[in-house]
């Protein structure tokens, strides 16, 4: 038996439901820099919450820059983008806001032809990505020659980092780390702070979380009163009027005389 292609449908394999489609990305990994040693420094319980952080960053650049994060094991992400120039993108803001909390990570980016397996991306492509994001060093952020051609133009620059070996992938490959600002490095009290800055970033996201319930629940509460006002409230009795009528006892003589009455008396 063979494998059948259809077009609509991608690749497909005889005896298997599973689908396997091929196409072009750009994949992207970033992790933790030693990630074991600063986990034996600030304690388990810490190091949980540094992690909850540090996936929660990442996530948000992932989904600003039009990308879907795809795995998540440890201090380790992996995602895909269709655009490269997006890939670098969510990588630079993710490196800035964790190197801003005391968290330093290291990042890869390759494009190539990929397999969607599901909700699964294969291929020599993603091990290509996840081996040169191994190859750099804490804040860094490394492309394969592919990628660098393929922004060529655009407003992102990069410097050449020389020829690798990478680990399980015959062959040399030309890396090239993107040009950012020069961050400030991180020295023993911004180590020393991460504990702070996780609680406080902790308790930002309680607060948050606390204003989307409210602007949620609000406007249902204000919804229920109504209903329940219109389908147990009583119409309320109508409210007794004086009227005043003037008129004269005789015509062209004598004095107005006045008279009330309650139109809802008897």
């Amino acid at each position: 038996s063979k494998v059948r292609y259809i077009p609509s449908m991608g690749f497909t394999m005889p005896g298997r439901k599973r689908q396997i489609r091929r196409g072009v990305a750009t994949v992207f990994f970033t992790d933790i820099v030693g990630s074991t040693a600063l986990a034996a420094r600030i304690g388990d319980q810490t190091w949980r919450d540094l992690l909850t952080l540090f996936h929660a960053v990442v996530r948000r650049a992932i989904q600003h820059d039009r990308g879907r994060q795809v795995d998540s094991a440890g201090d380790g992400v992996f995602a895909v983008f269709q655009s490269p120039a997006d890939a670098i993108r969510c990588a630079m803001a993710a490196t800035d806001e964790l190197h801003g909390l005391g968290i330093e990570v290291r990042s890869g980016l390759h494009t190539g032809e990929v397999e969607f397996i599901g909700d699964k991306v294969g291929g020599i492509a993603v091990h290509l990505g996840a081996r040169t994001c191994s190859e750099a060093e804490a804040g860094e952020i490394l492309v394969t020659s592919t990628v660098r051609e393929l922004i060529e133009g655009s407003a992102i620059h990069s410097v050449d980092r020389g020829l690798h070996t990478l680990k399980g992938i015959s062959g040399e490959w030309h890396l090239y780390a993107i040009v950012r600002a020069d961050p400030v490095p991180l020295d023993e009290s911004a180590l020393d702070a991460i504990g702070t800055n996780v609680a406080r970033h902790r308790r930002t996201e309680r607060r948050s979380l606390g204003i989307r319930v409210g602007i949620v629940v609000t406007p249902l509460i204000v919804i229920a009163a109504i209903l329940v006002a219109l389908i147990f409230g009583q119409t309320p009795a109508p409210q007794r009027q004086i009227t005043t009528v003037a008129f004269s006892t005789a015509r062209g003589s004598g004095s107005p005389v006045a008279v009330a009455f309650d139109p809802l008396g008897s």
